[in-house]
C-alpha cells in the first residue's frame, strides 16, 4: 500500500475515533455540559459575581481584570443567531422556548446582573482568549474538538432532541412534575 492510500484510508476515517457521539456524549446520550463553552462562561460569571474583592488580592484581581461581560455579550450574540435558526428551521415552538429560557438563565440574567460593574474591554477580551484557549486544550485532552461538540449540539437542537444539558434538565423536571 502506498503512502497516499494510507493517509486517505476510508476505513480509518469511518472508525469510532471520528465518531462525534463517542466523545461528546455522556453515558446517557446527552452532550456533556463541560464540553459546552457557554457553561464555562457561566462558571466564570459565578466566580466573578460571588468574589469579594475586599478579602484578598486574588479577589481584587478577579474583580479588576476578569469581568466576564465581554464573553457574555459574545455568547449572547451567538445564541441569538442560533435562536433565529431554530425559529426558521425547527418545527416545534417547545424547543425554541427551552432555548429562550436557557438564554435568559445563563446569558441575559448574568449580563443584567453585571450591568453596573466596571467593564474593561481589553482585559475582558484577553480573559476570554485565555479561557477559550484553556477550553480548547481541555477538549483536545478529552479527544474531541469544538467542531464535534457544537455540530452535535446544533444537530440536537434542530432535531428537537433533548441532548443538551439544560434541555435535558427541563424535560426531567417536566416528567417529574408530570406536566
Amino acid at each position: 500500500m502506498d503512502s497516499n492510500s494510507e493517509i486517505f484510508d476510508l476505513e480509518y476515517l469511518d472508525s469510532e475515533y471520528f465518531d462525534p457521539k463517542k466523545n461528546t456524549l455522556d453515558k446517557y446520550g446527552h452532550i456533556r455540559f463541560d464540553y459546552l463553552f457557554s457553561f464555562w462562561v457561566f462558571a466564570w460569571f459565578l466566580i466573578y459575581y460571588f468574589t469579594n474583592s475586599k478579602n484578598s488580592k486574588i479577589g481584587s484581581f478577579i474583580k479588576t481584570y476578569c469581568n466576564p461581560s465581554v464573553a457574555l455579550y459574545f455568547a449572547f450574540v451567538e445564541n441569538l443567531f442560533t435562536f433565529i435558526l431554530l425559529l426558521m428551521f425547527q418545527n416545534t415552538i417547545w424547543t425554541a422556548f427551552k432555548f429562550l429560557v436557557m438564554m435568559v438563565c445563563i446569558k441575559i440574567l448574568p449580563i443584567y446582573l453585571l450591568r453596573n460593574e466596571k467593564l474593561r474591554p481589553l482585559y475582558g477580551l484577553l480573559s476570554l482568549g485565555i479561557l477559550f484557549s484553556i477550553y480548547n486544550i481541555y477538549l483536545f485532552i478529552n479527544d474531541t474538538n469544538i467542531y464535534a461538540v457544537y455540530s452535535r449540539t446544533i444537530y440536537s437542537l434542530m432535531e428537537g432532541k433533548n441532548e443538551t444539558p439544560l434541555f435535558n434538565l427541563v424535560d426531567t423536571i417536566m416528567k417529574t412534575l408530570k406536566i
